[in-house]
C-alpha cells in the first residue's frame, strides 16, 4: 500500500508594505456615514438560558459559548437567520429600499432529545437553496428555502439521520456539482486521553511516561447528504466523509467550493481522531502554537528600539574575544564559542531583515561572560513581535522593565485618541463616563497583550489518510477574527473592485502582527493571500476587555468590535502612508424599555448594512451614501 503524501508546510506571507510605522492612530469622528441605529423587537426572544452553563464546565466549553454568534448570514443573501427560544428558525428579511425588517418562521426544529446540561446553542448554515439547522439538542435538519421564503408558510424539514444524537454546532455547508450537500459540524466530548506525566509536588514531569487525564475534545465531522433525497421522506441518511479532532475551539472552518477539501483554524492542530497525543494528533500548544520549537541552549534576553535589536547572552564560561565567532546575514544570525569547546549559542533565521554591515558584538561584564549583539533593523520603526522567524522561534519574549513598559504604553496611547469632549450629548451613556477608553492609561480595563495562537490545517475530503494535506503555522502572527460571510451576488461582485473581488467563494481572515491587524484572503487548497491592513488595530482590540464579537466587512473597508452590552466600535481601513484613520462609536441604547438584553450576534447583510442581534431585538446599523 503506497504511503500517504507528506503534509505540506505552508509559509504565511507578510506584505511589509502594509506595515506603516508612521501611523499615529485613530481619530474619533462624531459625524460620518453611520446613522443612528434603528431597533426592531423580536417576535420571541433568544433564550440563552436554554443552554445552562456551570462553573464546573471545562474552560474551553465556556469559551466556545461566550464567542458563539447567534445570528447567521450568507453570501449573496440580503437577510439573516436566527433560532428563537422555542427552537423556531426565523428568517430576518430586509426591505432594500427602507432597510426595515420583517420576521418569518421558516421551520420549528424537533424538540430537544438531550438533557439541558448536554445541549449547545442552535446553529444554521445555508448551501445554495438549502438550509441546514442544528438544534444543538440532538437533531440536525435540512430544508429547501424556496418552500418557505416569502410565502409565509413554514418549510417541510427533513431530519438527518445516521450521525448520532449529539449537540452539533454547524460551521459551513456547500452544494457540490455532483448533487451532494456537504456540511461541517463539531461536537464537544470530555474523555480521557494519554498525556505526558506532569509535575507533582514530589516529582518532575516525565515526558516518556503517559497518564490518563480528562480533556475536552472538539470532534469535527464532514458529512454528506444526497440532495435529491431531501424532502422526499421525513428523514435522510448522512454519510460521514471525515472526522478529525482538536483540543481547542475552532475559530474558523470552511469547505472548498468543489467539495474536495476543508480547512479548519484553531489554536492547536486538528488531526486524526484516536484519543492520544502523539505526533499525528493535536497536543497542547507549545509557545506561540508551534508544533516543535527548536531548543536554544543559550541563556539570553533581547529588547528593541525603533532602529535596532539588542541581544544579551550569558555565556557558560569566561572567554576572550578570540573565542567568539559571530556571522550576521540579512536574514539570519549565527553565534558560537570556540573554546574551551565549540558550542553553538544562537543559529536561526530572524523575524525580519537586518543590515549586516552595521551589526556588531561586544564582550561585557568584568568576567567577560556577557556577550551582547547589536542588530541594525532594515525596516526602521517596525516592531518585531519575536526575535526569530516562526519556524525557529523558541518563545523567548522581549524583555521590558517597568520603565520601558511605561514608555511603551505612553507611545501606544495615541492609537485610541479621543477628540470628542466627554459631555457630548450624542454619545452620552450610562455605562461609561466618556465615549472612548484610552486603552493603555485607564485602570478600569487591563490590556491583554497576548493574542491567540493559531494553526490552519487543510484536509482532503476523499483521502483515506486523515492527516492534513497542508498546514500553516502562524508563528509570530496571531488570530484576531474572520470577515463577515456576506458577499454581494457574484455578478455584483465582479463590478466592485476590492481585495476579494476575484474570489466570490473566498474567505477573509485578520491576523495580528505585533500591533497591526493584517487581512488575508484564504484560497484553496491553503493559500493565505495578503489583502490589506488595519494599522494598530491589533493593539486597540486588546484594550476592549468587554468585546463580544469582532469582524470586518467583505471589502475590508471597516472593522467592527461589538461589546456585550450596547457599544459598537468601528475602525476604517488604513491606506498606505496614511497617518490617521477614522473611528466611530455607535451606542445601541437601552432600547425597548431595557428589555433588549445583551448583544448575542453580529452580521453584515448588505454592502452597507449591519445587523446587531440582542436577546430581545435587532438593531440596524447602516452607512448608505445619499442618493
Amino acid at each position: 500500500m503506497p504511503s500517504p503524501d507528506p503534509t505540506q508546510q505552508v509559509e504565511l506571507p507578510i506584505d511589509r508594505s502594509l506595515l506603516n510605522p508612521k501611523f499615529e492612530g485613530y481619530k474619533l469622528k462624531l459625524e460620518g456615514p453611520f446613522r443612528e441605529p434603528g431597533y426592531h423587537p423580536l417576535p420571541t426572544p433568544i433564550a440563552i438560558a436554554n443552554v445552562p452553563s456551570s462553573s464546573h464546565d471545562p474552560f474551553r466549553k465556556l469559551q466556545a459559548r461566550s464567542s458563539f454568534n447567534h445570528l447567521f448570514a450568507f453570501a449573496g443573501y440580503n437577510g439573516a437567520l436566527y433560532v428563537d427560544g422555542h427552537y423556531n428558525v426565523v428568517n430576518v428579511a430586509m426591505d432594500e429600499a427602507t432597510y426595515g425588517l420583517s420576521f418569518q418562521t421558516v421551520c420549528q426544529l424537533p424538540a430537544p432529545s438531550l438533557p439541558a446540561t448536554a445541549r449547545e446553542y442552535p446553529s444554521v448554515q445555508r448551501a445554495g437553496s438549502h438550509i441546514v439547522a442544528s438544534s444543538g439538542a440532538g437533531s440536525v435538519v435540512v430544508m429547501e428555502t424556496v418552500q418557505s421564503f416569502g410565502t409565509g408558510t413554514p418549510a417541510n424539514d427533513t431530519l438527518i439521520t445516521g450521525i448520532g444524537d449529539y449537540a452539533y454546532i454547524l460551521l459551513d455547508a456547500k452544494i457540490t456539482d455532483s448533487g451532494k450537500l456537504l456540511y461541517l459540524a463539531y461536537r464537544m466530548e470530555e474523555r480521557e486521553v494519554d498525556v505526558p506525566k506532569a509535575h507533582t509536588t514530589t516529582a518532575f514531569a516525565d515526558k516518556t511516561t503517559l497518564e490518563k487525564k480528562p480533556r475536552l475534545s472538539f470532534i469535527l465531522g464532514l458529512f454528506s447528504v444526497d440532495v435529491i433525497a431531501i424532502g422526499g421522506s421525513p428523514d435522510v441518511p448522512a454519510t460521514t466523509l471525515s472526522t478529525v479532532e482538536g483540543f481547542s475551539v475552532p475559530y474558523f472552518a470552511t469547505i472548498e467550493p468543489d467539495g474536495k477539501g476543508f480547512t479548519v483554524c484553531a489554536s492547536t492542530l486538528f488531526g486524526v481522531q484516536n484519543g492520544t497525543t502523539d505526533e499525528t494528533v493535536p497536543a497542547p500548544p507549545t509557545p506561540l502554537g508551534l508544533a516543535s520549537a527548536k531548543p536554544k541552549p543559550a541563556n539570553y534576553q533581547w529588547y528593541q528600539t525603533g532602529q535596532d535589536i539588542t541581544v544579551s547572552i550569558r555565556l557558560p564560561a569566561q572567554v576572550t574575544k578570540k573565542d567568539i565567532y559571530c556571522v550576521f546575514t540579512p536574514t539570519s544570525l549565527k553565534c558560537r564559542t570556540l573554546r574551551p569547546s565549540e558550542h553553538t549559542l544562537l543559529e536561526s533565521k530572524l523575524f525580519d531583515t537586518i543590515v549586516p554591515s552595521e551589526c556588531i558584538w561586544t564582550l561585557e561584564d568584568e568576567d567577560q561572560t556577557m556577550l551582547t549583539l547589536y542588530l541594525q533593523k532594515t525596516h526602521e520603526g517596525t516592531r518585531w513581535s519575536h526575535l526569530w522567524d516562526h519556524e525557529d522561534d523558541d518563545g523567548v519574549e522581549e524583555t521590558l522593565d517597568p520603565a520601558e513598559l511605561a514608555a511603551f504604553a505612553q507611545a501606544l496611547d495615541k492609537y485610541t485618541a479621543d477628540d470628542a469632549p466627554p459631555e457630548t450629548p450624542a454619545l452620552a451613556m450610562d455605562t461609561a463616563s466618556r465615549p472612548m477608553q484610552n486603552a493603555m492609561t485607564e485602570p478600569s480595563e487591563d490590556v491583554d497583550f497576548e493574542g491567540d495562537a493559531a494553526i490552519f490545517a487543510r484536509f482532503a475530503t476523499s483521502a483515506s489518510n486523515r492527516e492534513p494535506t497542508h498546514v500553516c503555522r502562524l508563528g509570530a502572527q496571531e488570530w484576531l477574527c474572520s470577515a463577515f460571510p456576506w458577499r454581494p451576488p457574484s455578478t455584483a461582485l465582479q463590478r466592485q473592485p476590492h481585495p476579494f473581488h476575484h474570489h466570490h467563494h473566498s474567505h477573509g481572515v485578520a491576523l495580528r502582527s505585533d500591533i497591526d491587524a493584517l487581512t488575508y484572503t484564504l484560497l484553496p487548497p491553503l493559500t493565505l493571500q495578503p489583502a490589506g491592513a488595519f494599522n494598530a488595530l491589533g493593539f486597540v482590540q486588546a484594550s476592549k476587555r468587554d468585546k463580544r464579537f469582532m469582524a470586518f466587512t467583505y471589502d475590508s473597508r471597516y472593522a467592527f468590535i461589538a461589546e456585550t452590552r450596547r457599544l459598537v466600535y468601528i475602525y476604517a481601513r488604513t491606506e498606505p502612508g496614511q497617518i490617521h484613520a477614522d473611528q466611530y462609536l455607535i451606542d445601541l441604547g437601552v432600547a425597548d424599555n431595557g428589555t433588549a438584553g445583551d448583544v448575542v450576534g453580529l452580521q453584515q447583510v448588505d454592502a452597507e448594512v449591519l445587523l446587531v442581534l440582542r436577546e430581545g431585538g435587532i438593531s440596524v446599523i447602516d452607512w448608505r451614501q445619499p442618493a
